[in-house]
């Protein structure tokens, strides 16, 4: 993404929506170019074409369809945010516990925080696209928040999903029991190194800036 120019992908029938984005947006201080298309087809079509920065689904267009397919399914093109109604948020979950979506309300002012959302998806493809082009010195990666990230929140989805199912062992036979303990204390060692890696990594970082 370094050196182009970021694009958000807004699926969504809201012409006041796509307005109040687009001002907001016009008033920031980068130049982040948003393209709107009304339907779910029509956003496919574009994504055959081009791969935005972020995507951002309306899921008021989809009131009869299966909200986590749709939503695993964009979010391989793109870091996706999506607006829906907490009654259904719930069919979100195991995407959220994953880091792969973000979501949020549709209702009341969540603009702000949408925008909020986005900025930070924003950065962190600007982070990884750096770690990709190899860039050192000053304009080179937190390494260690990049770990936290992006191990960290994989991790936490395969741990919380773990405990969920343990929580019903009663139901599940002695031995999908047991490897699920064994994966959930997996788990725990995993987030433990990292957490260790990470703190290993700022302490170098402070002491090699002098700080």
């Amino acid at each position: 993404m370094s050196g182009e120019r970021p694009s958000i992908l807004l699926i969504t029938a809201d012409t006041p929506l796509a307005e109040r984005m687009a001002t907001v947006l016009a008033r920031g201080p980068g130049e982040t170019e948003l393209v709107v298309t009304p339907t779910l087809a029509r956003a496919r079509r574009r994504l055959d074409l081009a791969t935005p920065s972020a995507i951002v689904l309306d899921g008021a267009l989809l009131p009869d369809e299966p909200l986590e397919a749709v939503a695993r399914e964009l979010a391989r093109s793109a870091p996706l945010v999506a607006l829906i109604h907490p009654s259904r948020q719930s069919e979100l979950a195991a995407l959220i516990a994953l880091g792969q979506v973000d979501c949020l309300s549709n209702s009341g002012d969540f603009l702000p925080v949408l925008l909020a959302l986005l900025d930070r998806r924003l950065r962190w493809a600007e982070h990884f696209a750096r770690y990709e082009g190899g860039l050192e010195g000053s304009e080179a990666l937190d390494f260690g928040s990049i770990l936290r990230h992006e191990v960290n929140n994989p991790l936490t989805g395969i741990l919380g999903n773990a405990e969920l199912l343990l929580a019903h062992r009663e139901r599940l036979p002695r031995d999908a029991a047991q490897r699920l303990e064994t994966i959930a204390d997996l788990a725990v060692r995993l987030r433990e190194t990292v957490r260790r890696i990470s703190n290993g990594w700022e302490a170098h970082q402070r002491i090699a800036s002098g700080s």
